[in-house]
């Protein structure tokens, strides 16, 4: 399995086995904030309950051709 990093909102730093990235979701910015949101869901592949969501402002775009970079060199 192949292990992807993401850096959440408070700038800590997640190993995620890439094969439980179960689907990618935005949060717009609320009223003042200034950047939006992207929530990362880990869930087993059968199953649609998220193990855990992390959010980060890194966009969905970025971390897609991350994602994908990340697996075609492993």
């Amino acid at each position: 399995m192949k292990i992807f990093k993401i850096i959440d909102c408070n700038n800590n730093e997640h190993d995620v086995l890439s094969d439980f990235i179960y689907k990618f979701t935005q949060i717009d910015p609320a009223f003042g904030e200034k950047k939006s949101i992207t929530q990362v869901h880990i869930a087993h592949k059968e199953n649609e309950n998220n193990l855990e969501i992390i959010k980060t402002y890194e966009p969905i775009t970025s971390i897609k051709k991350r994602l994908e970079t990340h697996l075609k060199n492993s």
